[in-house]
């Protein structure tokens, strides 16, 4: 079994070019010659090659959605079959997402990303697994996608050889890797609160002032800023006591709890941040609702993964739920539609 290796590769900063797949294996950036996804369910996945293999992938550059391994034909390339976490390269995102560890990712220049090399391949930097769910494009066929974003120099910065950070550096500024392309007519803001620091480009910046659609400015990257005040006053309601167990956790400060958005904010959501559209919840109850262990059905009573009744939500009577939000949440996790007499 190959020993993988997680981080950078010292010598091979972001940036790098690779004219054949054996470079980059020999390199050690991507341990294996041709899956897209090198490591295993056992240590989780060292590497990724974003290269056009399935139309579902979305590349937005410091963000990507990225398919799962399997469900083709191996002559055609036609889907034939649904995808499957059992299979090896999969399981390896999702124990990725599990513990944290960071993903290489590389772009080919077969991909129809506006973020694809000119080169055979380039390696484009560190990234986490943060979320993976199925697609069911027209075909009928499950694909799994990974969500991908790429690390903060902050958060890679221990998994980065000090001999790479100053060509890294260039690689952000000069290649732009991550951003989007600035119109040669569009001038860089001189602001710093509307500068990414990771790229110091101009961000585009979503801001849900509680409403329902989020207006935006001008864009180079893009950010999700969620609304605290709204947060705030939905877990001010409930004293901080989460609305499925009733638990307070007690901390030096006050009350502890979370607010849960109930349809996400972000790709490939688009959830408001809105009250109606969060709930106030105890931090394993959170984490258990986010990965779908946790839904609610119409009349509010939650369930957990395998249909065990929790009990039915705790609701202030100023706290409206909207239900299109539940059956999102519900249906992205494929727990159905449960219907009530």
């Amino acid at each position: 079994m190959a020993e993988y290796f997680f981080g950078e590769i010292p010598g091979q900063p972001v940036g790098t070019s690779y004219a054949r797949r054996r470079a980059l294996a020999d390199a050690g950036v991507h341990q294996v010659l041709q899956q897209g996804i090198a490591g295993n369910r056992r240590v989780g996945c060292a590497s990724i090659v974003v290269s056009g293999g399935y139309e579902t992938d979305e590349d937005y550059g410091h963000e990507i959605f990225y398919t799962g391994a399997g469900g083709q034909d191996r002559d055609t390339k036609k889907p034939v079959e649904d995808q499957s976490l059992d299979k090896n390269d999969n399981a390896a995102l999702v124990r990725s997402e599990e513990t944290g560890l960071p993903v290489r990712v590389v772009r080919g220049k077969a991909s129809d990303s506006e973020y694809a090399p000119d080169v055979d391949y380039r390696y484009d930097g560190l990234y986490k697994v943060v979320n993976h769910y199925e697609n069911y494009p027209d075909d009928g066929f499950r694909r799994w996608m990974f969500h991908l974003v790429q690390l903060t120099p902050e958060e890679a910065a221990p998994y980065t050889p000090t001999e790479n950070a100053s060509a890294n550096r260039r690689a952000y500024v000069e290649l732009g890797l991550g951003s989007e392309p600035r119109r040669s007519d569009t001038p860089l803001s001189t602001d710093p609160s509307r500068v990414d620091p990771f790229y110091d480009k101009p961000v585009e910046l979503i801001l849900p002032p509680g409403k329902t659609d989020p207006g935006t400015k001008t864009v180079i990257s893009q950010r999700v800023i969620r609304d605290t005040k709204v947060t705030a006053m939905v877990k001010a309601m409930y004293a901080n006591t989460c609305q499925v167990c009733g638990i307070r956790i007690e901390v030096r400060a006050g009350g502890y709890s979370e607010g849960a958005h109930i349809r996400p904010l972000g790709r490939p959501h688009h959830g408001p941040d809105t009250m109606n559209n969060i709930l106030c919840l105890c931090p394993n109850h959170h984490a258990a609702f986010d990965k779908g262990g946790l839904y609610l059905d119409d009349a509010l009573t939650a369930y957990t993964a395998d249909g065990s009744v929790l009990g039915t939500l705790s609701l202030h009577a100023d706290h409206d739920i909207d239900l299109n939000n539940v059956r999102y949440h519900r249906n992205f996790h494929r727990h159905g539609i449960i219907e009530h007499p």
